[in-house]
């Protein structure tokens, strides 16, 4: 399996990595920090999982996907973010994302969401279900 984690972050290109072996065993993970290395990355290997941020620089949410998506139409992808409002997920979703994973989430969920994105299915957090309301 070849994953692919487009992401700005050092510590996320360093963590992710270790959390797709731990959920997927055997995985070749290469990562990239800006979304035209990733789109040339993606051409040249065809990964089997990306991870794509969407706060990469020079997009807007969620123009990273979108483009990604124009380029890729069948790569499964999901978006890890630290935005994990019912809008946020059900626009990255709505836009072509097989899975979205808060990064506020627990281990557990990191490490199962991948095996539930790599086996076909999607990845949709509970925030999702959640309807967003102001406090009283």
């Amino acid at each position: 399996m070849r994953a692919l984690v487009i992401d700005d972050h050092p510590l996320i290109q360093e963590i992710v990595p270790a959390v797709l072996a731990r959920a997927l065993g055997e995985v070749m993970v290469a990562t990239e920090a800006t979304l035209e290395a990733g789109i040339a990355r993606a051409g040249a290997e065809r990964p089997d999982l990306v991870l794509l941020d969407l706060g990469l620089p020079g997009c807007e949410e969620p123009d990273a996907l979108t483009r990604f998506r124009r380029e890729f139409p069948k790569l499964p992808v999901a978006v890890p973010s630290a935005s994990c409002d019912r809008e946020s997920i059900r626009g990255a979703l709505d836009a072509g994302a097989v899975g979205y994973i808060p990064k506020t989430s627990k281990p557990d969920v990191m490490i199962a969401a991948p095996k539930v994105i790599t086996a076909g299915g999607t990845y949709v957090p509970p925030e999702a279900l959640v309807e967003n309301k102001p406090p009283l």
